[in-house]
């Protein structure tokens, strides 16, 4: 059991990483985006398709919460969110970027009322930042691409590119649409503190298969924390996405 602290403590407690930091954290940090834009589960297929493929492993209290199928951010109640990406070595914690989506209604090509996502991706600092901004059009009846356009910023310039919507790159683009082809177990009431405020019925989850932890909360229609780690230069890094705000 974590023990309550305020968010404002988590915050004011964070470590200035160091450039080695930095560097052990590239490579991890480059997975763990690419999972989370598929709600960090593994398994997960084009939305729409209904083969799970992942075969769960339970843990001791074998108590499934979260079943294959189920999506984790209920769209009714939500048009935008943001998330802070943090990563740490056990040692040094550093904030390495943000994520933003937007959600509205709008016409696109032969479809009247296409869903359009937009997200804005912003990994590293200063003149090493990359924004990555993306504009996704999905029917609404499936979830299927209609297309979009990217759009990436360095501090050697910008680059544009169309998506088309046979493009596989990008038909798990939208986190808060994908559901999971494993399952995730309860592990009970673990208080939690983010960037949005401190959670004290907040409950955890974890998936054995994807080693993937969120943190849900009834109040909340979104993850409030999903983390998950790996090996990077023979150092494990954790990285969590904690949630700042939605609307």
């Amino acid at each position: 059991m974590v023990w309550p602290i305020r968010a404002q403590s988590l915050k004011s407690n964070r470590l200035q990483g160091t450039d080695s930091m930095k560097r052990r954290i590239s490579a991890i940090l480059l997975l763990f985006i690419l999972l989370s834009a598929t709600v960090v589960i593994a398994g997960c297929t084009r939305p729409g398709d209904s083969n799970p493929t992942a075969t769960p492993t339970p843990t001791p209290d074998n108590t499934t919460i979260i079943s294959p199928g189920a999506l984790l951010f209920d769209m009714s109640k939500f048009h935008e969110f943001e998330y802070d990406i943090y990563a740490s070595d056990g040692k040094t914690s550093v904030r390495v970027g943000k994520l933003k989506a937007e959600y509205e209604i709008v016409p696109y090509g032969n479809v009247s009322d296409a869903r359009h996502m937009r997200e804005t991706r912003i990994i590293g600092e200063g003149s090493g930042a990359v924004t990555t901004i993306t504009d996704l059009y999905y029917r609404q009846s499936n979830n299927w691409i209609l297309g979009g356009h990217a759009t990436t910023i360095t501090a050697n310039g910008t680059t544009e590119k169309e998506i088309p919507e046979d493009d596989p790159a990008y038909w798990n683009a939208d986190m808060a649409t994908i559901s999971s082809n494993v399952e995730f177990y309860d592990h009970g009431i673990d208080p939690v503190a983010v960037d949005m405020g401190f959670f004290p019925r907040a409950k955890k989850y974890t998936s054995t298969d994807s080693g993937i932890t969120l943190w849900m909360d009834e109040s909340v229609p979104i993850p409030v924390k999903i983390a998950g780690s790996g090996i990077s230069d023979g150092t494990r890094i954790t990285t969590t996405m904690e949630l700042v705000r939605y609307s």
